[in-house]
């Protein structure tokens, strides 16, 4: 990068402060790093990937990912991981377009559950829009859009398409 006269590259968030306007400081606490509350929550990442957060209060538990049916009434047991505490993780589901829940276990907790999420599909979708115009509709629209145009303006000429 070229140095300009005059001009200090920023070298950490600490440099930045030259740049704020006086008085526009954030004054919001930082964010937390527990909320003091037992949960577990899964985001789905991708087809094949789900992060998964937890806050625990127990010495230690165990994470159970299970596949499931969208009312969560049939489960099959994916993956299991040892857990401690608050944390995360990427958990590797092996289907797409998957449902799939998690259950945090710990000594003297009830079972936490999550949310049920379902993973996309790992495939161009079979669905098709009529809504959109195909090249030949789209050039035959222009065209005659194009036929009456005003004095001095030249009509867009378009390639053949085929």
């Amino acid at each position: 990068m070229h140095n300009q006269p005059g001009v200090q590259p920023l070298s950490d968030a600490a440099d930045a402060s030259r740049y704020l306007v006086a008085g526009a400081r954030q004054t919001e606490p930082p964010l937390p790093s527990a909320y003091a509350k037992n949960q577990v929550t899964l985001l789905v990442r991708d087809p094949h990937w789900i992060y998964a957060f937890w806050e625990c209060h127990a010495a230690d538990g165990r994470l159970d990912l299970y596949r499931t049916d969208p009312s969560s009434t049939v489960r099959d047991l994916v993956a299991t991981f040892p857990v401690t505490g608050t944390g995360s993780r990427y958990l590797h589901v092996p289907h797409a377009a998957g449902h799939y829940i998690a259950g945090l276990t710990a000594s003297g907790l009830p079972t936490l559950m999550s949310a049920l999420v379902q993973t996309p599909p790992d495939a161009p979708s079979d669905l098709y829009d009529e809504a959109w115009m195909s090249i030949d509709a789209l050039q035959y629209w222009l065209r005659q859009r194009t036929l009456a145009s005003s004095p001095g303006i030249t009509p867009l000429v378009l390639p053949e398409h085929h």
